[in-house]
C-alpha cells in the first residue's frame, strides 16, 4: 500500500465520521507539555528555579509506626496518664478487665470467654449491655442535682486483653456518661482481682 493510498483511506474515514483532522501543531502539544513538566521538575529538584529557599516537595520526617512497625517501650520509661482536670469527680468507676471477667468497683458485671465478649452481651451499637446498665445507674446525679456533676472512669486491663474488648468498654463508659477516662495496663496477671 502506497502513501497516497493511505492518505486517501484516511480522508475517506474522516469524511465518513465527519471529523476534521487536527493540525500538525496540535499533535505536538501533549509532547511539549510533558517535556515542560519534566524540565520544571528537574529544575525544581536541582534548585535551578529562582524561588526563595522553599522546597515544595518536602516530606515530613518518618515517625515511629509510619512504616507499619510497632515500637516497644521498656516498662521503666512508661509514665501513667493523669488527668489535667483539677476538680474532683463526684463518681469514679473502677473498671477492671481480666482474662475472664469485667468488674466495676469489685462487682463482676460481665463474663469473658478467652478474653472475648460473649455475643449476647454486646448490642448492635457495640455497647456492652450489662456494663452500660451498671455505669448509667452510677452516673445518674442525685435528685437535688449539684451545680457541677463530674464522672470519671479508670480502666485497668491485663496485657492479654484484646482491642475489641478495650474499645467496647471505652465506648460503653463514654455512652453511659463517663467522659473522663483513664487507662492502665496490669503487668502481671496476679495484679487483677
Amino acid at each position: 500500500m502506497s502513501l497516497d493510498d493511505l492518505r486517501q483511506r484516511r480522508d475517506r474515514r474522516r469524511a465518513l465520521y465527519d471529523r476534521p483532522g487536527l493540525p500538525r501543531t496540535m499533535m505536538l502539544t501533549p509532547l511539549l507539555l510533558v517535556c515542560m513538566v519534566g524540565v520544571g521538575y528537574y529544575m525544581l529538584k536541582k534548585d535551578l528555579l529562582p524561588l526563595p529557599g522553599v522546597d515544595v516537595l518536602m516530606t515530613a520526617p518518618p515517625q515511629p509506626g509510619m512504616d507499619g512497625t510497632v515500637r516497644f517501650v521498656p516498662p521503666a520509661v512508661v509514665s501513667h496518664a493523669s488527668s489535667t482536670e483539677t476538680a474532683e469527680a463526684n463518681v469514679t468507676a473502677d473498671i477492671v478487665i481480666s482474662a475472664n471477667a469485667i468488674l466495676v468497683n469489685g462487682d463482676k458485671v460481665v463474663t469473658l470467654i478467652d478474653n472475648e465478649l460473649k455475643p449476647e452481651d454486646v448490642d448492635a451499637e457495640g455497647l456492652v449491655g450489662p456494663l452500660f446498665a451498671k455505669l448509667k445507674a452510677m452516673a445518674r446525679p442525685p435528685t437535688p442535682s449539684p451545680a457541677t456533676w463530674r464522672t470519671a472512669a479508670h480502666v485497668s486491663a491485663e496485657r492479654t486483653s484484646t482491642y475489641r474488648v478495650l474499645k467496647a468498654v471505652g465506648d460503653t463508659a463514654n455512652q453511659a456518661g463517663f467522659f473522663d477516662l483513664s487507662f492502665e495496663t496490669l503487668d502481671k496477671p496476679d495484679e487483677a482481682p
